[in-house]
């Protein structure tokens, strides 16, 4: 199925959690995941499946100076 990350359409298999999206793409457990407009907690992460035309943001704070 296709979703939208960061704009970007991305194929993945059907069934797919927010949990196994972050492992595919290698991203780090310190993010905030925005789902369709809503920021899903990392406690929910392995629940949350994701459907087809969800768009996701994937947001990393970085301290700097």
């Amino acid at each position: 199925m296709l979703i939208k990350i960061a704009g970007d359409e991305t194929e993945i298999p059907d069934g797919f959690s927010i949990k196994q999206l972050m492992r595919l793409k290698g991203a780090a457990d310190n993010i905030v995941v925005v789902l369709n407009g809503d920021i899903i907690g990392a406690e929910n992460w392995t629940g949350t499946m994701l459907n087809a035309n969800d768009e996701v943001e994937l947001i990393q704070f970085v301290a700097g100076g």
